[in-house]
């Protein structure tokens, strides 16, 4: 082989090389970097960008068209894609009824007159009609008419290809309300009234009725324990006196019921009083009430205790064959419906307490609205004490009683403010920058100075203008990509 054989196939080898760096053919127009145009148009539902040559009559320009379904951020695979060129009542038309991957579609058109046209492109898919349309497009008589505009250098670039094969998301700016925040902790605990605590109504041996364990759902109603009589109180078995108590309380029923009757006939013939009468019903239904209280429960050699109400076991107090006297606790439930979250308030916030709307709180499902209301606060701050605790009162019980959490306190009236999500910004050393998009593949690294943060949302008082769309989701990518020092590889058909 000689050296010119050689030399083209080092040559050939090279080209080859490059190609398969990048991924894609030249087109037809062999447009180059310098000579490229670029146009990004975006919709409610996508964002249009494409690559073409100079339009030049009688040269074939092939139109590089990238459509992103902007929820979610994901190529369209799918669809048709249908670029006119029109001046005046004439035009050309070309479709393309599928991507040559997803999300890429190469519609081509040769221009046949000069001067100024419009450009539409008209994007169709599954429940999907857009149009786009740009006027203004020049068609030139030969390629050294075109004058290339000058790009900005100081542009990072990240394809497509990437951000469509990461997490990523583009926030258009936008006012929204917001309301101003306290950024703080506070522990779960159960309010007050939401426990439910369960003691023996006599004394005995304590019998489980079933395995009962902290932690436990137990329903309104069900059978939790036993005062068994297999026991000895002061000399007299546990059953005696359940059943004497039994008994003595029936005893003084029937004896109040039998007098009720023997007084209602004397009050009747008027011997006695109306107020006297009264006292002998007052004493039968006094018994009445007793008697029906024990026996309601009472089982022979022993008293059946019931759930009071439905909820989890939050603490047994015995053990099966504990002997207790009346009135020892046996158990004690929560329902967990109503929880209260004492807060750590900065003192410097004092004043905002009781302005407080509603709390964020982040949990294992994430930060997530916590309605509910302010019930009480310190009213006076102890010296060297730099928080104040505040308590409030929720619904919500999808939190775990003696937790820490982290909370967000919304306080004062929602303001619209030009606001982004916080996921956008990037953080160095106190200063705030965001990834600005300016064109489908090309974004700016912007300073900015915010004013009110939260988890979800932050407010920007400099360095962004409503409508603007910045990197929400995937700004750290975009920076590390200006890092690398030269432009990252992409599919790009040129």
């Amino acid at each position: 082989m000689n050296k010119y054989s050689l030399w083209v196939c080092a040559l050939l080898f090279a080209c080859n090389q490059n190609k398969s760096e990048h991924g894609h053919p030249h087109s037809a127009d062999d447009r180059t970097q310098e000579n490229t145009i670029t146009i990004t148009r975006w919709t409610e539902n996508i964002e249009l960008f494409t690559e073409f040559g100079p339009l030049v009559v009688g040269q074939v320009s092939s139109f590089s068209t990238y459509v992103t379904l902007l929820e979610g951020y994901q190529p369209m695979e799918s669809g048709k894609v249908t670029v006119s060129l029109i001046k005046g009542p004439k035009g050309l038309r070309q479709s393309v009824d599928k991507p040559i991957r997803a999300g890429l579609f190469i519609p081509a058109i040769k221009p046949t007159q000069t001067g100024l046209h419009t450009l539409i492109f008209d994007i169709e898919s599954e429940g999907l009609m857009e149009k786009i349309i740009i006027p203004g497009m020049e068609v030139f008589k030969a390629l050294r008419d075109y004058n290339p505009l000058k790009s900005d250098e100081g542009d990072i670039e990240f394809t497509k290809e990437q951000a469509w094969n990461t997490d990523f998301t583009v926030y258009q700016v936008a006012r929204r309300k917001i309301a101003q925040y306290i950024h703080s902790s506070g522990e779960v605990i159960l309010a007050k009234g939401d426990i439910v605590k369960i003691s023996a109504p006599a004394a005995g041996l304590v019998l489980f009725k079933k395995n009962l364990q902290a932690g436990q759902f137990v329903n309104k109603g069900d059978w939790l324990f036993t005062i068994s009589g297999k026991g000895i109180v002061g000399g007299v078995s546990a059953e005696e006196s359940l059943s004497s108590l039994y008994q003595n309380n029936r005893a003084r029923l029937l004896r109040a019921e039998s007098e009720l009757k023997r007084q209602r006939r004397l009050f009747e013939d008027k011997i006695i009083s109306a107020s006297e009468f009264e006292d002998f019903k007052l004493d039968y239904e006094i018994a009445k009430t007793e008697f029906e209280e024990i026996s309601q429960n009472y089982l022979e050699g022993g008293k059946k205790i019931i759930s009071p109400a439905s909820g989890y076991i939050r603490e047994l107090f015995v053990n099966p064959g504990d002997y207790v006297e009346v009135g020892h606790p046996l158990a004690e439930t929560s329902s967990n419906t109503r929880l209260q979250l004492k807060l750590d308030i900065p003192t410097n916030h004092q004043h905002n307490i009781k302005n407080i709307k509603y709390l964020r709180v982040r949990s294992l499902l994430g930060w997530q609205e916590l309605p509910g209301e302010i019930i009480s606060y310190e009213q006076y701050i102890e010296d060297g004490n730099a928080f104040i605790s505040a308590y409030y009162s929720t619904s919500y019980s999808h939190l775990t009683p003696g937790s820490f959490i982290e909370i967000e306190a919304a306080f004062g009236s929602d303001q619209e403010r030009l606001a982004i999500p916080t996921s956008a910004l990037l953080e160095d050393f106190g200063i705030y920058t965001v990834m600005v998009q300016k064109t489908g593949e090309s974004f700016e690294s912007r300073e900015i100075k915010t004013a009110i943060k939260n988890s979800e949302w932050t407010e920007v008082v400099h360095g962004l203008k409503e409508n603007e769309r910045i990197v929400s989701i995937g700004a750290y990518q975009v920076k590390m990509a200006s890092m690398k020092g030269e432009a990252p590889e992409h599919g790009h058909i040129h």
